[in-house]
């Protein structure tokens, strides 16, 4: 059912999910809460880990990269607005997916006066715009994403969404469900309906030089 992303070489890696990242981010948490200066290192310690992450997303939802910046400086501190007392119950990553998404799109929609909500604004999001150049500075990476980005354009933004964190992000069903704050049924859902139209559309069959097979000998 994925056959397309394996050809396009954006299978999302297992070890995106590794136990010891995990630990590491509850390590991080853990010196946080305890404040002082320990904190405040654990604090600069997220920051580097989690920046290119949080740029890439804020691109996502953002009309300019400016916005971007600022998206991810107020979602930083959102977080450490937590501590303490914060409790950990997912990767990082995924806990601030959301938060950084949030101030986002609420910039995006300052900006545009006929986006009134956020589901307006998500609709005239680019999906993995500049991406590749944020997070490795490769323009060969920067030229996949853009291709990729055209590729999902037919679906819709909600379905392109799921797809994203999905293949790009490498998050698991469960982890989006909590990103995006939406019923693990709505994720499975939104991602069957997603491939599904990507498998049938021309355009994506085009794109990845697919053809149809041929008819058997024997077909009516």
């Amino acid at each position: 059912m994925f056959w397309f992303f394996a050809q396009f070489g954006w299978f999302a890696a297992d070890d995106s999910l590794s136990r010891s990242g995990l630990d590491e981010d509850f390590t991080l948490v853990e010196r946080m809460n305890a404040g002082g200066a320990s904190a405040r290192t654990a604090f600069a310690e997220v920051y580097v880990r989690c920046r290119t992450f949080a740029m890439r997303v804020a691109m996502r939802y953002s009309l300019d990269e400016n916005d971007a910046e600022d998206a991810v400086a107020m979602a930083f501190e959102t977080f450490a607005g937590k501590f303490p007392g914060f409790v950990l119950t997912s990767r990082l990553t995924t806990f601030l997916f959301p938060i950084i998404r949030h101030h986002a799109l609420r910039l995006r929609r300052s900006r545009l006066r006929h986006a009134s909500t956020d589901d307006e604004a998500l609709a005239g999001c680019l999906g993995v715009r500049g991406e590749g150049s944020i997070a490795t500075g490769s323009e060969h990476d920067a030229d996949q994403l853009e291709a990729l980005r055209k590729v999902l354009m037919v679906l819709p933004a909600t379905q392109r969404e799921v797809v994203v964190l999905r293949f790009v992000d490498g998050m698991s069903l469960e982890e989006i469900s909590l990103a995006l704050e939406i019923p693990l049924g709505t994720v499975k859902s939104r991602l069957f309906n997603a491939l599904a139209t990507l498998r049938s559309d021309p355009g994506t069959r085009r794109y990845f030089g697919i053809t149809e097979p041929r008819p058997g000998p024997n077909s009516g």
